[in-house]
């Protein structure tokens, strides 16, 4: 490690600015994923498109920016009067995780608050039946099922009694 980051003291002292952010960048981009799932599968991907341009194009990046080379106007370093916390990679990350945070937000708004699960439930049910016409329904299934059941076990008894 020493040959890319001669000065390891101030290495560990970047990376352990880093590390809550990271945090809470990974458990905001989980919730967003599980929100997403819950929207691709109702179909509504068309809706999701302007959440991801808002809050990656005009938060995430904008603030990424700003944070990371603007907050501190006429320095060169990030050593301001106060603190300089969210500058440099620092506020790379902190922008990033804002935005990613809002991404969850926003699709939080979108599935908990403007679906309509009933008629999700429906559609779905609609899907079913164009997807998968003739095939038998659930209550003749269970009963071929348990014929299959019977057929297959007499088979192995038949095969048991062979050996």
């Amino acid at each position: 490690p020493s040959l890319f980051a001669p000065d390891q003291d101030e290495l560990i002292d970047e990376t352990s600015k880093l590390i809550p952010l990271l945090a809470w960048y990974v458990f905001g981009d989980g919730v967003q994923q599980a929100f997403n799932g819950t929207i691709k599968g109702c179909g509504r991907q068309a809706v999701a498109i302007p959440v991801v341009l808002l809050a990656y194009w005009g938060v995430a990046v904008p603030l990424a920016y700003y944070l990371a080379f603007i907050k501190h106007p006429g320095t060169s370093d990030c050593d301001g009067e106060d603190g300089g916390f969210f500058c440099g990679v620092v506020g790379l990350v902190t922008g990033t995780t804002t935005g990613t945070f809002l991404h969850m937000i926003l699709y939080a708004v979108l599935v908990l608050c403007f679906t309509n699960w009933n008629k999700e439930a429906q559609n779905a049910q609609e899907r079913l039946e164009r997807d998968h016409k003739g095939v038998p329904s659930q209550q003749n299934r269970g009963s071929n099922f348990a014929e299959a059941c019977a057929t297959t076990s007499s088979i192995a008894e038949d095969e048991t009694d062979m050996l």
